[in-house]
């Protein structure tokens, strides 16, 4: 998927399984394109392939959403406000 997009969400439900989608990712990853990481899941996993990611040029973001109803709407709110603010007001964590 990562050769045809230039930007990539994943949203899945344990380490093994990014560690797993993003071993088929990286190998296309690289300047122009760009992982956003919106698992609830394991930090050092997520810190990890996000390493990965800048390492082949790439860019990444941390979006975690919460799985429980009451915080899934303020996480997307969160998200959404995120996606289109100034880099220096996103409250979502990118990596360097």
């Amino acid at each position: 998927m990562m050769a045809q997009c230039e930007t990539v969400f994943t949203c899945l439900p344990s380490p093994a399984a990014s560690a797993a989608v993003m071993d088929e990712m990286l190998p296309e990853m690289g300047p122009g394109k760009t992982w956003i990481e919106m698992s609830t899941t394991d930090e050092a996993e997520v810190l990890r392939l996000g390493a990965e990611v800048i390492a082949r040029g790439g860019a990444a973001a941390d979006c975690p959403v919460s799985g429980d109803a009451i915080a899934r709407p303020r996480a997307i709110s969160r998200f959404s406000r995120a996606a289109s603010a100034p880099r220096s007001s996103r409250s979502c964590r990118c990596f360097r």
